[in-house]
């Protein structure tokens, strides 16, 4: 009768770890590529690198967005 309650159990806290294991992957891996984005523009001018600094800028919004 026990085992057949701590199945139960484990059947509904299982899928829910493994759900939001993947969701701090996911999240980990945003930040990541925020901390990335931001630090490649650091490294541009706005005013010189118009383009490239800007279209970086969208990619951080997006991302951000996602997050």
């Amino acid at each position: 009768m026990a085992c057949f309650a701590i199945d139960d159990i484990l059947k509904r806290l299982l899928p829910r770890r493994i759900y939001r294991n993947e969701m701090d992957h996911r999240i980990e891996t945003l930040a990541l590529e925020v901390k990335q984005i931001k630090s490649e523009m650091g490294a541009l001018s706005p005013t010189a690198q118009f383009a490239a600094y800007f279209r970086k800028e969208r990619v951080l919004n997006q991302l951000s967005a996602e997050l």
